[in-house]
């Protein structure tokens, strides 16, 4: 009897502890954490995503044109120009340079009361168009006299030129020939051959035999035509 009783008392009791124990675990834990979670920031700035200027690119400066200077050293001798029929008006008089500037000068001031101011520059336009008129006389005065020179180189080699029998149609030798002032020749070269070689041999002759040409006076025509010119020859004529 006693032991039946023992047994049941002593698993009561440690059931009681195991509760009790239990309960007193529970009472003293903490209370669970609860994990906080910060906001995360984010900084965003504005950007301007607007496309940059094209810079233009500056065009470069073209370099100074190259001025060629072409010197002429050989002076053809130009055909005339027609000469001017000669006109039955009355001679105009001759006015001075000074006079027209100073005509000019009067016609230009526009403040001058003046009723002459007008008349003065129809006077001036008049002068100018007679001094024109003048040097273009002179310039058919200085053609004839230049041709009139030529006709007379011609016939002076024609004279002196001996055509060699091997000369045929066709043929042509062109002669370089230089002057002095005074008229003498100091220079005749081939400019060039005909391909026969007693035809040109006979051209250079012709000018030599004449050694010294008529040649204006005037140094300025002298220099324009005659200094250095050329003479074509040919069996059937002679060309200057």
């Amino acid at each position: 009897m006693l032991r039946s009783a023992i047994l049941p008392t002593i698993f009561a009791l440690v059931l009681h502890g195991a509760v009790l124990g239990l309960l007193l675990h529970n009472w003293e834990s903490p209370p669970p954490q609860v994990a906080s979670i910060e906001p995360l920031y984010v900084a965003a700035k504005v950007v301007n995503m607007a496309p940059k200027p094209k810079q233009t690119a500056k065009p470069k400066p073209k370099p100074p044109a190259q001025v060629s200077e072409t010197v002429s050293q050989v002076i053809p001798i130009s055909e005339p120009s027609a000469t001017e029929p000669e006109s039955d008006e009355p001679p105009v008089a001759e006015y001075s340079e000074d006079s027209v500037d100073e005509l000019v000068e009067v016609a230009r001031d526009e403040d001058s009361p003046d009723p002459a101011a007008d008349q003065a520059l129809l006077e001036a336009d008049l002068m100018r168009a007679i001094a024109a008129e003048e040097g273009a006389r002179a310039a058919v005065t200085d053609d004839e006299r230049v041709m009139a020179y030529i006709g007379q180189i011609q016939q002076d080699i024609a004279q002196n030129w001996s055509r060699p029998p091997s000369a045929r149609n066709g043929m042509e030798a062109i002669l370089r020939v230089f002057l002095v002032p005074t008229g003498e020749v100091v220079d005749v070269q081939i400019a060039e051959s005909s391909g026969n070689t007693a035809f040109d041999r006979s051209a250079l002759v012709a000018v030599e035999r004449v050694d010294r040409f008529s040649v204006p006076a005037d140094s300025a025509l002298f220099e324009q035509s005659f200094r250095e010119f050329t003479l074509l020859f040919r069996p059937e004529d002679l060309r200057l």
